[in-house]
């Protein structure tokens, strides 16, 4: 009973992103004032969040499980594809979506799940390391298997991604760690609303987007949405 009631805070992050995403695909208006360069500065403030909640020992702690690491980017860059692929076969997609799909299954991990082992009161020190892991073996891992699955090559901006992990990640999360070393009273009070602040980040972020490409979203047809949630459901990532 307790373990169920340590997942509720984390069943209602996830529910509110899923009423903006649906909300979205119907009213886009509401979220097309979102600039595309305010997400860096959103995923920022998610990762701020999350260095006020952790500490340097944290992550020292974190760095022993490196198997947890080592099966994460299997399950991100094994699994995920293989069952992307699976679920394209499954829906009879055509190569364009199936193309996409499989790409979905091969990116890497996303801010979210931190944000959702911080709500649950997981180790999220260790999901930051699965994060950044998988951002930066996703330079090789993604080409690598678009051109095994879909016969062709994906570029992949490696100076961006690796520019765009320190800046959206690291440097927010040591900030985060530097200001709770240095101001410990001003965080734990700031550390409180930080599920909070993850949340509105990240439902801006996912409404933007969709808001985005909401006519496509509506026309590829309720087949293909319900492959990407079961992908995002089975694959657990």
């Amino acid at each position: 009973m307790a373990d169920q009631r340590m997942l509720l805070p984390e069943l209602r992050g996830g529910g509110v992103l899923v009423m903006t995403g649906r909300c979205k695909s119907f009213e886009p208006r509401t979220f097309v004032w979102v600039k595309p360069e305010w997400f860096t500065w959103l995923l920022g403030l998610l990762m701020f969040s999350v260095g006020l909640t952790t500490s340097v020992e944290d992550f020292r702690s974190s760095m022993k499980s490196w198997l947890a690491v080592v099966i994460n980017s299997c399950a991100c860059f094994m699994i995920m594809p293989a069952l992307a692929y699976f679920l394209a076969l499954l829906i009879k997609a055509n190569a364009p979506t199936l193309a996409g799909l499989v790409l979905i299954g091969s990116i890497n991990g996303g801010h979210t799940s931190n944000l959702c082992t911080l709500i649950a009161g997981g180790d999220v020190a260790l999901s930051v390391l699965m994060t950044m892991s998988t951002t930066l073996l996703c330079i090789v891992a993604t080409p690598l298997i678009a051109q095994r699955i879909l016969g062709t090559v994906v570029s992949v901006d490696a100076i961006g991604i690796v520019l765009s992990t320190v800046k959206v990640m690291l440097a927010p999360t040591i900030f985060g760690l530097a200001f709770k070393q240095w101001l410990p009273n001003a965080s734990s009070r700031a550390a409180k609303f930080t599920p909070v602040l993850g949340v509105v980040a990240t439902c801006i972020i996912v409404g933007s987007s969709v808001a985005s490409c909401q006519s496509y979203i509506l026309s590829a047809g309720l087949s293909l949405q319900l492959a990407v949630l079961c992908l995002h459901i089975f694959g657990g990532c």
